[in-house]
């Protein structure tokens, strides 16, 4: 009786470790999982598409599902940013994979299938990313409506859907919280938070990226004029000017507030802005500056 009154203490103390070390594994655990399904581009995602466009008598057409709930707090920009580093590690060592062609061209359309996919609720730059950088819509898809670059008229469709879908999102996410953010993170089936990936206070070119791609979708004069493929979202695209044009004054009005310098014009250079440029910190960077007089036109 006596030796077991005397490894008591050593018992309850294992047992504290034991209880406390499977609370840790199961929270980590949950996290990973939950990580994983509010993933748009995992296998297994529980993530809602916001919009939804189809083709209807030629014409591409947007349809709102529900609407976006969004947050912008300092604890959900700490998650924002955690889920997005973790998710990019994840994505890059499990996340990619060859693709099933072997030729240069069914290597490119399969790549198009992947990444132009408008049953996905936003469009991504790379496997390792599965979070909306709206900056892409303007910097890295400028040319994503080239009908040079169309591989079929299913290509061509997609593309102008999936972009039209992913200006839509990031404008629905910034509009409802009055904010402007480097990053949209889903964190469930109908829930994102914005956040901030990059160093810098403001971000540089999230509202030009969504400007661009609204003015992209209309402009019927950007590239020489093609028989085979025309744009088909021009409408759909300036109704949606129309009907969301005091979300777009505002969120202009707050762009310009944070990163204009009045009496200059020029970008102040008090504040270092988060853009493309990853990484780098910089103040009235020429960059920043052009990026600025393209959004005010």
């Amino acid at each position: 009786m006596i030796v077991l009154m005397g490894n008591w203490p050593r018992f309850i103390k294992q047992r504290k470790i034991l209880t406390v070390s499977l609370l840790v594994m199961s929270t980590i655990l949950f996290i990973v999982i939950w990580f994983h399904i509010t993933n748009p581009y995992a296998a297994l995602s529980i993530v809602r598409q916001s919009y939804k466009t189809e083709i209807v008598s030629g014409s591409i057409k947007l349809e709102k599902q529900f609407a976006l709930q969004t947050y912008s707090s300092n604890l959900a920009q700490r998650i924002g940013y955690i889920k997005s580093g973790f998710l990019i590690v994840q994505n890059s060592w499990f996340g990619s994979y060859k693709a099933p062609s072997e030729q240069t061209d069914d290597i490119i359309r399969d790549i198009h299938k992947l990444r132009f996919d408008p049953h996905k609720p936003y469009l991504i730059s790379g496997d390792q990313f599965s979070v909306l950088y709206p900056r892409n819509l303007g910097v890295f898809y400028n040319s994503i409506l080239n009908p040079a670059t169309a591989l079929d008229q299913q290509d061509w469709q997609n593309k102008q859907r999936i972009y039209l879908q992913s200006a839509a999102y990031a404008l629905d996410a910034f509009a409802a919280k009055k904010t402007i953010t480097t990053t949209i993170v889903p964190i469930g089936s109908q829930k994102a938070v914005l956040t901030q990936v990059h160093p810098g206070s403001v971000p540089s070119d999230s509202l030009y990226g969504i400007l661009f791609a609204l003015q992209a979708l209309q402009d019927t004069q950007r590239y020489p004029s093609n028989s085979t493929y025309s744009l088909q979202a021009q409408e759909t695209a300036r109704q949606l000017v129309i009907e969301r044009r005091a979300d777009l004054d505002m969120l202009l009005e707050i762009y310009l507030s944070q990163v204009r310098d009045p009496s200059t014009g020029f970008v102040k250079r008090n504040i270092q802005l988060a853009s493309a440029r990853d990484g780098t910190v910089r103040e009235s960077a020429f960059y920043d500056n052009i990026i600025l007089w393209k959004t005010m036109q």
